[in-house]
């Protein structure tokens, strides 16, 4: 696997995955008890997970 950034061209060495709300599906009304959800995940070199997290962290290099 890529690393997910446009930008780098190093091979992928972490990843994770998350649930999003599938926001297309037919079955998500507003009386539904259970929301239908895609399953995503990212893949990521060290640097650029680095960075991600520092993001989500809310740092700066």
């Amino acid at each position: 696997m890529k690393c997910y950034n446009t930008n780098c061209k190093n091979d992928a060495s972490a990843s994770f995955a998350e649930k999003i709300l599938d926001v297309n599906s037919t079955q998500n009304k507003w009386l539904t008890t259970e929301p239908v959800y895609k399953r995503i995940t990212l893949y990521y070199c060290h640097d650029c997970m680095q960075t991600v997290l520092n993001n989500l962290r809310g740092q700066k290099k």
